[in-house]
């Protein structure tokens, strides 16, 4: 009964504020062509808001003819009127708003000390980062660079678009980034991109930044005063650049065309290092970034906590530099076709690897990690081959939460060990004598959770049909 009538409440406020009956202020949003009036309540105002009770008070406020007018042009009409909405009624709908927009409201909100708005918009907006990234990257990052209330979401966006750095360079408006962002973005050593892509897309966008417009393919036209200008704009991020890990053959094709644009000496540096000499660099000696990772389910984080449950280590503190593994993709069902024959073609006999499924309509990753070649122990005619190994383990991640990521692991139980690993040439990869977790074209079947006990509390029993999976060779760095 309360619900009902503070939703009828919620309603009949909404439609005060729809009408304007009976309005005492006109607030005066956005400018130019975008400017608008919209009449409102100061008494709602004034017992919702802190901001309007001070914004409204009569030491702050012009009347007019008994109407209170209130200017507010840095906020645009369609954003403040979702403010006022949210004063008069209660309600946040998020559904309809490009994710700007969301942001702009964000901001908006923030400035004028809406806190309901700014704590549910801020988790809705970290919760659903990675989507709202994917069609207007530059444009998102662009708007939450400066502003602290975007702190949160700001990291988690970088280290999205770190782990995806073609979702960002590959857009057409990456030439119009702001140079601080960019700055940020090639400070960091977990940006997944051979560093000779990072100098290219420099060396692009330093281009935009000036008035040359001679052609990048051709320097022969260029002039003393051409040079002298993209120096000046690149000369900032030349100490960003890992040169180090640039191959010779890429440094004589992409950088000593732009020797000019260069600090003395770091091209005689360069050369001394691929002459076996030990470098002695003017500029700082960075560690070289991270190589980027061929997959579309999982990301450096994730990878990160697989190594130490490789490792037997108790902690799972996420260190995605540190990481002691290669991860080399073998085979992605999307790509490769959901076929049994072609798993064994691509990763038999391929050492110690792991599987990690995405399912339809689930917010988990499930998957399983086999120590040992995938390969027969016994002649193929016996079916069912199983493995012994007390290493191997069985996994969950939880995908799309502000918390980060969210693991969950099922090692084997060491009295069924001996069949850890199944291994049958009409099934893809299998895990327990259950079994516990086995592929079979497109689908997943769990029998049982008798060798790894723990993942009934996330693999549940029968058939399931897969989204994707994809299977990943690892191979300890020297």
């Amino acid at each position: 009964m309360e619900n009902e009538c503070l939703s009828q409440l919620s309603y009949d406020f909404g439609k005060l504020f729809e009408n304007g009956e009976n309005y005492d202020t006109i607030i005066q949003t956005g400018n130019g062509n975008n400017r608008k009036e919209i009449k409102v309540h100061s008494l709602i105002l004034y017992a919702r808001s802190s901001y309007f009770r001070t914004a409204l008070s009569k030491n702050w406020v012009n009347r007019e003819g008994g109407i209170i007018k209130f200017k507010k042009p840095n906020i645009s009409p369609k954003i403040f009127n979702y403010i006022l909405k949210y004063l008069y009624t209660g309600k946040l709908d998020f559904n309809g708003y490009k994710p700007i927009d969301l942001i702009l409201i964000l901001v908006a909100a923030d400035e004028m000390n809406i806190t309901g708005i700014v704590k549910y918009l801020l988790q809705y907006l970290v919760d659903n980062h990675q989507n709202i990234l994917q069609n207007d990257p530059v444009n998102i990052l662009q708007n939450i660079l400066h502003h602290e209330v975007c702190s949160q979401l700001r990291e988690y966006c970088l280290d999205y678009i770190c782990e995806r750095p073609n979702l960002l360079f590959n857009s057409e408006k990456y030439l119009s980034l702001d140079k601080s962002l960019l700055l940020a973005l090639l400070d960091r050593k977990d940006l997944f991109m051979d560093e000779i892509e990072v100098w290219n897309y420099l060396i692009k966008w330093s281009i935009a930044q000036t008035s040359i417009i001679h052609n990048i393919e051709n320097l022969t036209n260029w002039t003393s005063d051409d040079f002298n200008l993209l120096k000046e704009v690149i000369s900032e991020f030349i100490p960003l650049i890992r040169w180090l890990s640039i191959s010779s053959t890429e440094f004589i094709q992409y950088v000593i065309p732009f020797k000019k644009i260069l600090p003395e000496n770091l091209i005689e540096e360069i050369t001394c290092y691929y002459n076996n000499s030990k470098p002695k660099l003017s500029l700082p000696n960075l560690p070289a970034r991270k190589e980027p990772l061929d997959s579309i389910l999982i990301n450096q984080k994730h990878l990160s906590i697989i190594s130490n449950w490789i490792d037997d280590k108790v902690s799972e503190d996420i260190d995605c530099i540190m990481i002691p593994y290669t991860f080399k993709l073998l085979f992605r069902a999307t790509r490769d076709g959901f076929n049994n024959e072609k798993f064994h073609e691509l990763c038999d006999n391929k050492g110690a690897i792991f599987v990690v499924i995405s399912l339809p309509n689930s917010s988990n990753l499930i998957g399983g990690y086999n120590p040992l070649d995938w390969k027969p122990k016994f002649d193929k005619r016996h079916g069912n081959n199983w493995w012994k190994t007390s290493k191997s383990f069985l996994f969950s991640f939880t995908k799309n939460t502000s918390k980060g990521v969210i693991s969950r692991i099922s090692r084997v139980n060491s009295l069924k060990s001996d069949k850890a690993i199944l291994y049958n040439e009409q099934f893809g990869p299998g895990f327990g004598g259950g079994p516990d977790l086995v592929l079979s074209n497109n689908q997943l079947y769990c029998k049982s959770h008798s060798t790894y006990p723990d993942s009934q509390s996330f693999i549940s029993a029968g058939l399931t049909k897969m989204e994707n999976y994809e299977v990943f060779q690892i191979i300890r760095k020297k």
